[in-house]
């Protein structure tokens, strides 16, 4: 009888192992921080792979070192994660060297492309740029880490004051920063989160969204008035007759469940559409070299 329960239980592993093994891998790596948007969707994604049966892990790396590191090693785990124009623009200008320059065989899909916006606490009762900045010398703005430096130099220029940004590890912890009063204004991607919350005042985005100022109108010489947030997945280790598989598996997660309302509440302009209208890798590097005030 110990001989048969010792048979069974291993043909059970056996089978157990067979059937894990028999799936398609892909995993979710995640380049930003743990309490980012990246982090967020990512685990989104993450359920859905596993939903439609893929052997699927997230790997959090958090910069572009660690997920250079990661990328060269030979793991046999295929994957993908998300990349911004800004985050390259960042990259490129921090002194560590390292910066991840998407090709053709890298750049799997547009995953979206997003609103800026810029809000301050309701509480401080916003009418217009002018009278917000009435009699000071200097405004603290917070930012992501991953945004590049200089950002706010045309608005120093139209309003004769300083713009102080300051930096913060994750995009939730820059609207507690400013929820907190550490900051004055803060400077980040148009989400659910900065449109749900019911202690700030989102007064301006880089776009078109109903009931909303348009940087352009309120900041005409600002370079960065009509750029938006460029993201894509760029590929781990996924082999070249895999990439079209991973390209649709993105794109139906865009279309359905959790991904589809985020993006939509968000006013988010999803990937599938994107590349149906051409947008691809050049346009990826327009984005960043433009954050950069530079060509490529």
């Amino acid at each position: 009888m110990k001989q048969l329960t010792i048979m069974v239980s291993a043909l059970l592993f056996a089978l157990s192992t067979f059937a894990a093994a028999d799936k398609p891998v892909l995993d979710v790596v995640v380049n930003g921080s743990k309490t980012g948007n990246s982090m967020k969707m990512g685990v989104i994604v993450h359920e859905f792979l596993k939903s439609k049966g893929y052997d699927s892990e997230i790997v959090h790396t958090d910069g572009c070192v660690n997920t250079a590191n990661y990328m060269a090693k030979d793991t046999g785990r295929p994957g993908w994660f998300l990349y911004s124009g800004s985050t390259f623009a960042s990259d490129k200008r921090k002194p560590h060297g390292c910066l991840m320059e998407p090709t053709e065989e890298t750049f799997i899909t547009p995953f979206f492309m997003r609103h800026q916006t810029m809000c301050t606490l309701k509480s401080n009762n916003f009418t217009t740029m002018e009278a917000f900045l009435k009699g000071k010398d200097r405004v603290t703005v917070a930012i992501g880490k991953s945004r590049p430096f200089d950002q706010f130099a045309g608005l120093e220029q139209q309003f004769g004051i300083d713009f102080v940004e300051v930096k913060y590890k994750g995009s939730s912890r820059t609207l507690k920063g400013l929820i907190a009063g550490d900051t004055d204004l803060i400077y980040t991607g148009y989400t659910k989160r900065e449109i749900q919350n019911t202690e700030t005042d989102c007064f301006a985005v880089s776009g078109d969204v109903p009931g909303k100022a348009k940087f352009a109108d309120m900041f005409p010489e600002w370079n960065l008035a009509n750029i938006g947030h460029y993201v894509f997945a760029h590929s781990v280790n996924i082999p070249a007759d895999r990439m079209q598989e991973v390209k649709e598996l993105l794109h139906e997660s865009m279309k359905t469940g959790k991904l589809k309302e985020f993006m939509a509440i968000s006013h988010y302009t999803p990937g599938y559409e994107l590349d149906a209208n051409g947008i691809g890798i050049k346009e990826f590097y327009d984005n960043a070299y433009a954050l950069l005030g530079e060509s490529r």
